[in-house]
C-alpha cells in the first residue's frame, strides 16, 4: 500500500453541498482534517458523516491517472483539535395500518390493528421486516443512504382483517433530497366477518314449521360481555334471518343496530352469538335455554330449534252429591278426538300419549283427583330405557311442571311421597312459602324470581328424589324436557327464597349425593356419577352413592363412615365411565377421590371398576346392554399406576412437552391413543386373570 500526496479531492456534505477543496500535502495531512488515500483512491477519515457522492477526485500526481468514481462509502470525519460535527439522522421508513372497519367493530376483540407484519426489500441485498403495535405503527427501521426504489409487502393481516389489496407499495428514495426523512408508508385493510348466513329454522316437534315466535339474539365478545341485543322474530316459513325483514318492532322489545359494512349487515368474528327464546305461539312450551354458535370466519350459522307443544292437561275431582266431599275409587275414561296439529315427522322424541280415537282411564284418589304423577311416555323412558322397575318409578319419580295451575298438584304429589308438612318442605331445595298466600309453592312459567342478578325459574321434566344417608329426601334433581346436549338435568332451587321479602324458606342442593339402600343389600357399595347408574347397581343389591358431577365429592368419607354405622361393607367399587382411561381430568379427579378414601377408610378395599368402551360409556349402559361379564376389578394402586405409566409413555412418545397447553383438538386424539394403549394394557392377554364376578 502506497500513500500518495498531492492529490486533490472535492468534498460535500448532506445538505449545504460543496464544502472545500483538499489538496493533500506531504505529510498526509490537510486543513484540520486528518486523512488517509490508500492506493485505490478510497478516502478513509474520523469523525462526522458525509453523503453518498463523499469525494471527487480533481488533481493527481504525475503518473497516476483521475480516478473518476465519485460515490465512496460514507465516512466519519471531524477536527482532530475536539471540534465535533453534529451526527446526522438516519433515514428511515414506518409503516401506518389503518382498518376500514367501523370504530364498534374495530373496538371488538375479534379485531386489532396489532401483529400486521410487512417485509421490504431494494431489490438486492437489503432486507427487512416491520411489525405494527396496537396503535396500528409499526417499529422505525432505518434505510441506507443511497437513491433507491423498496418494495413493501404486507405479509400478515392483524387478527380480523385480510392482507391489503394490493399487498405490496413502492417507496422511492432520492439522496440528497430524502436524506434524513422519516418515511411513512400507509395500508388500509378490510375487515373480516362470518362467510356463512345466520339463520334459525323454527319448527314443531311434529315438523311443522312455527309462524311468530320471537328470539334474543345477542352478539357476546371474547370476554363474556354483551356487546348488541336484537329482537328477532320467524317468518310464515319458520325462518330468523338477521335483517330488518325479521326484526321484532314491538316496542317493548328495543333492538340496537346491526352490524354494517359497505351497506349490508355483518356479523363480526371472535365472539360468539347467545340465542333465546322469549315467546312462542301458546299451544308450545318455549324453550328458555341459551343456544350459542361461534363467530368464527368459516363457522357453520345456521341453527334449527325444536318446540315441544305443551301437553294436555286435564284435572277431574269427583264429589258426593253434596257437591263437597271428594269421592274416592271412581273411574273415568278419557278418549282421544282430534288432534289440534297434524303431524308431519316426528322430531326429538315425539310420542303421542294417545292416538286419535284411543282411550285411557283414571281413578280418583281420596282428594276425589284423577292425576298422573307421570306421562305415559315419561313412564316408558324409565322403564324401557333406564331399565327401572315400576316400584323404583312410583317411588322415587314424578311430572315436574311449571304452569301455575299445576304446581299445587306437584306439592300434593311430593308431600304424599315424604310424608313431609309445607313447613318442613319449606326448607327442602325448590320450595318456598310465598308470604300472600301462605302456600307452599315454587318457581315455574310466568314467575320467575331474580335474586343476585340471576333469573331462577325451574323447568318442566322428570323429578326425581335425591335422598341422604338416613333415607330423607334432600334435593329434587330435574331431567329437563327440553336441553341442549350437556345441559339436560339441573336442581330444583330456590336459593332466590332466602332473602326474600316475598317467601319464607328457600334453599339449595349445593353438591347433593344421592344413596339408595336396596333391601337386604350385600357388602359393596358403589360410587357413580349420575341417578340412572345407580339404579342399575342397587338393582343388584349394592348399596350406592352418586355424585352429580365427578368433582362433587367431598365428603363422601362422612357418608360412608355413616353408613358403615347402619350397614356391614366390606369394599369400595368405583364405577365410573369408560372413558376414564383415556380422559385424564377424570382420571384425575378419581384418583384424587380414590387417594382420600384409602387414607380415610384404609380398612376397606378401594377397586376400580373398568370395561373396554365399545362395551358402553356408561355401568348402565354396559349392564343394560349385557355385558356384564367384560367389567374387570382392579385395585385402586395398580389401576391408578398402570394408566400414569401408560401417560408418561405417550407423552415421551409423541414428545409433549406439556399436557395442560396442548390444544383442545390435540388433546382429544392424545385422549384417543390413551384409551387405547390403557385397555391394551389393562384387557391384555398378559394383564391378569379373568374379571371378577359383577359386583
Amino acid at each position: 500500500m502506497h500513500f500518495l500526496v498531492f492529490a486533490a479531492f472535492t468534498i460535500y456534505g448532506i445538505i449545504s453541498g460543496l464544502l472545500s477543496n483538499i489538496k493533500i500535502n506531504s505529510d498526509i495531512t490537510f486543513h484540520a482534517f486528518v486523512c488517509s488515500i490508500f492506493f485505490h483512491g478510497l478516502l478513509n477519515c474520523c469523525h462526522g458523516y458525509a453523503s453518498d457522492t463523499v469525494y471527487e477526485q480533481t488533481w493527481t500526481r504525475k503518473g497516476y491517472d483521475t480516478n473518476n468514481d465519485e460515490y465512496g462509502e460514507v465516512k466519519i470525519f471531524g477536527a482532530e483539535s475536539g471540534i465535533i460535527n453534529e451526527p446526522v439522522k438516519p433515514l428511515t421508513v414506518t409503516v401506518h395500518k389503518e382498518s376500514k372497519a367501523a370504530s364498534e367493530i374495530l373496538g371488538l376483540s375479534g379485531y386489532s390493528l396489532e401483529g400486521a407484519e410487512f417485509s421490504i426489500t431494494d431489490g438486492g441485498s437489503f432486507k427487512g421486516t416491520l411489525k405494527t403495535n396496537a396503535k396500528g405503527i409499526s417499529n422505525s427501521l432505518e434505510l441506507p443512504n443511497k437513491t433507491a426504489e423498496y418494495t413493501i409487502t404486507e405479509t400478515k393481516a392483524p387478527a380480523g382483517h385480510a392482507i391489503s389489496t394490493p399487498a405490496s407499495q413502492k417507496l422511492k428514495v432520492t439522496m440528497p433530497n430524502d436524506a434524513s426523512k422519516d418515511l411513512t408508508v400507509t395500508f388500509s385493510d378490510d375487515p373480516v366477518f362470518t362467510k356463512n348466513e345466520f339463520q334459525i329454522t323454527k319448527k314443531s316437534e311434529k315438523n311443522n314449521v312455527i309462524n311468530g315466535v320471537l328470539f334474543k339474539v345477542e352478539f357476546v365478545d371474547s370476554d363474556n360481555t354483551t356487546k348488541k341485543t336484537w329482537y328477532l322474530t320467524s317468518d310464515s316459513s319458520g325462518i330468523v334471518k338477521m335483517d330488518n325483514t325479521h326484526l321484532n318492532t314491538d316496542t317493548a322489545y328495543k333492538s340496537d343496530s346491526f352490524y354494517t359494512y359497505n351497506g349490508k349487515v355483518v356479523i363480526p368474528i371472535g365472539g360468539k352469538l347467545k340465542i333465546t327464546e322469549i315467546k312462542a305461539s301458546g299451544q308450545y312450551i318455549v324453550d328458555s335455554t341459551p343456544k350459542y354458535l361461534a363467530t368464527g370466519a368459516n363457522a357453520t350459522m345456521t341453527l334449527e330449534a325444536i318446540n315441544k307443544l305443551k301437553p294436555c292437561k286435564i284435572t277431574i275431582r269427583k264429589y258426593d252429591v253434596d257437591g263437597k266431599t271428594p269421592l274416592k275409587g271412581v273411574t273415568f275414561e278419557l278418549k282421544f278426538i282430534k288432534e289440534a296439529e297434524k303431524l308431519t315427522t316426528a322430531r326429538d322424541g315425539f310420542t303421542r300419549l294417545l292416538k286419535v280415537g284411543g282411550t285411557t282411564t283414571g281413578t280418583t284418589d281420596a282428594n276425589g283427583y284423577v292425576v298422573s304423577p307421570l306421562t305415559e311416555a315419561d313412564k316408558k323412558y324409565l322403564k324401557e330405557k333406564r331399565g327401572l322397575s315400576k316400584e323404583r318409578i312410583e317411588k322415587d319419580y314424578m311430572r315436574m311442571v311449571v304452569a301455575p295451575e299445576e304446581r299445587a298438584k306437584v306439592v300434593r304429589k311430593i308431600s304424599k311421597l315424604t310424608g313431609y308438612t309445607k313447613d318442613v318442605l319449606k326448607y327442602v331445595p325448590g320450595f318456598f312459602i310465598d308470604k300472600r298466600t301462605g302456600m307452599l309453592d315454587y318457581s315455574g312459567d310466568n314467575t320467575p324470581s331474580v335474586s343476585h342478578g340471576t333469573r331462577w325459574c325451574n323447568n318442566a321434566g322428570i323429578g326425581i328424589l335425591i335422598h341422604d344417608a338416613d333415607g330423607y329426601a334432600v334435593a329434587v334433581q330435574i331431567r329437563r324436557d327440553t336441553a341442549s346436549k350437556g345441559n339436560r338435568y339441573c336442581w330444583f332451587t330456590s336459593i332466590f327464597a332466602v332473602d326474600s321479602i316475598d317467601y319464607d324458606g328457600g334453599s339449595t342442593p349445593g353438591a347433593a349425593k344421592d344413596i339408595i339402600i336396596p333391601e337386604n343389600p350385600r357388602g359393596c357399595l358403589c360410587i357413580t356419577e349420575g341417578r340412572f347408574k345407580s339404579e342399575i347397581l342397587a338393582a343388584n343389591r349394592n348399596i350406592t352413592i352418586s355424585i352429580q358431577g365427578v368433582s362433587s365429592w367431598k365428603g363422601i368419607d362422612e357418608i360412608i363412615n355413616k353408613l358403615r354405622e347402619q350397614h356391614e361393607i366390606k369394599s369400595i367399587y368405583l364405577m365410573f365411565d369408560s372413558d376414564i382411561l383415556g380422559n385424564r381430568q377424570v382420571f384425575n379427579t378419581i384418583s384424587e377421590m380414590a387417594r382420600m378414601l384409602m387414607e380415610k377408610v384404609p380398612d376397606l378395599k378401594i377397586k376400580f371398576a373398568i370395561w373396554k368402551i365399545g362395551y358402553g360409556k356408561g355401568i348402565d349402559d354396559c349392564i343394560l346392554a349385557g355385558n356384564i361379564r367384560e367389567v374387570r376389578y382392579i385395585d385402586a394402586i395398580s389401576f391408578m399406576n398402570t394408566c400414569n405409566e401408560a401417560f408418561d409413555m405417550l407423552l415421551k412418545k409423541y414428545e409433549v412437552k406439556s399436557f395442560k397447553k396442548m390444544k383442545s383438538e390435540d388433546r382429544k386424539v392424545f385422549a384417543k391413543h390413551l384409551q387405547a394403549e390403557n385397555e391394551r394394557k389393562l384387557f391384555g392377554e398378559k394383564a391378569g386373570n379373568k374379571p371378577e364376578e359383577a359386583a
